[in-house]
């Protein structure tokens, strides 16, 4: 009888571990074909965070140890030999790149992709917007406000940018300034709604 029951109790079991199995697989694939989709975007460093992932799940998968390794020696290659002046292409790559990271509350790199866009394009009012978003979520307010002074600078009549500026005066509790960029919302657009 007691036979029977750990027969019972392994098939069980076995099932089980079975599945587990097939979900980290699983999971590895999608890791996978995502880092592969980032490559052709030429987004490396999110690639570059697939594969890792995937080496997390299973240190001895070979192709993505190795895929890993080229685009480690391709992002430092490109960091040693890139010129002064970015492409578009660039730009677009380390702007986009800088959005994603900011969507994964991974603030601190998405600033660092954010001054790599503004490198190339400095005058860019958008950037310096979105860069101002991830100073913010890293309470770094201050800088969040320097940041969206420049943008205003290029773009006066930018709402998101002054209503951004408003919740961070907000946050370091200088009401009168926090009223008076609200102000400069409603002037400008009295129908706005913040875009983040």
């Amino acid at each position: 009888m007691i036979g029977k029951i750990n027969e019972l109790i392994a098939s069980l079991v076995t099932p089980g571990s079975a599945f587990a199995g097939e979900g980290e697989e699983n999971r590895i694939g999608v890791l996978y074909n995502e880092g592969l989709s980032h490559i052709k975007a030429v987004n490396f460093k999110l690639a570059l965070i697939c594969f890792n992932k995937i080496l997390k799940i299973d240190p001895k998968h070979l192709k993505a140890r190795a895929i890993r390794d080229k685009l480690i020696e391709k992002i430092e290659h490109k960091d040693e030999t890139g010129s002064d002046k970015a492409s578009e292409e660039d730009i677009e790559t380390w702007y986009n790149e800088a959005n994603a990271m900011l969507e994964l509350g991974m603030y601190n790199e998405a600033v660092e992709s954010f001054d790599r866009a503004l490198a190339g394009w400095p005058e860019n009012a958008v950037i310096l917007y979105r860069k101002s978003i991830a100073l913010s979520k890293l309470s770094r307010y201050e800088d969040a406000i320097n940041c969206l002074e420049k943008a205003l600078k290029i773009n006066p009549s930018f709402s998101d940018a002054w209503h951004a500026m408003s919740a961070n005066y907000a946050r370091l509790n200088k009401v009168d300034e926090a009223l008076r960029c609200l102000d400069r919302v409603v002037a400008i657009d009295p129908q706005h709604v913040p875009f983040a």
